[in-house]
């Protein structure tokens, strides 16, 4: 295996790609004032919402009871997503933040 010795690019280098990019996705929706994350999340939620109490409403055939709830699953993940992209995670942001400055203060 070639390890790469170039500088920046180790574990911190894509650390700080992710971080980018997230702040990226944040500033594009604040200068273009696009709407369409906030739809979709509200979307998402309310369908979610919607799928958790159709399940104890409706019976659900044995037969399609996987693949139901891994439809819900699904959506339950889209939904965590979509929360986290506005809310972010706050342990792992906080941490990665704490990392960026280090490496700033180090100079890489």
């Amino acid at each position: 295996m070639v390890k790469n010795k170039r500088r920046g690019e180790g574990t911190f280098y894509f650390i700080r790609l992710d971080y980018e990019d997230a702040a990226s996705a944040r500033h594009r929706q604040e200068v273009t004032k696009d709407k369409t994350p906030d739809v979709l999340a509200y979307l998402l939620l309310v369908a979610f919402v919607g799928a958790l109490i159709s399940l104890f409403v409706i019976e659900i055939p044995e037969a399609n009871r996987s693949l139901v709830y891994s439809m819900l699953g699904a959506l339950g993940t889209l939904t965590i997503t979509a929360c986290a992209y506005f809310h972010g995670s706050s342990r792992g942001s906080a941490r990665k933040e704490q990392q960026i400055n280090e490496l700033k203060l180090k100079g890489i």
